[in-house]
């Protein structure tokens, strides 16, 4: 099953895209996909994918750098992404 990202934000139908790497597939919402489209273009990226690998990269180094646990369920509790 593909991960999906904000959930709580977007709800998926039929109509999302599917964004393809090597071997995951990341559901995202149209809507939202088009938005990073937009601004992956503005912001010069060869593609949308590449633009969404930056952001990803940028949040994972984020957590990557939380001294423990602890601080990395903080985040994610300040992020919204659990309770």
């Amino acid at each position: 099953m593909p991960a999906r990202i904000g959930e709580k934000a977007y709800s998926y139908t039929e109509r999302d895209v599917v964004m393809f790497s090597s071997d995951v597939k990341v559901k995202i919402a149209k809507p939202l996909y088009q938005r990073l489209s937009e601004i992956a273009q503005t912001g010069g990226y060869s593609s949308t994918d590449e633009f969404i690998t930056h952001i990803l990269e940028k949040e994972v180094a984020k957590f990557a750098d939380a001294a423990d646990e602890e601080e990395v369920k903080k985040q994610l509790r300040g992020l919204g992404y659990i309770e």
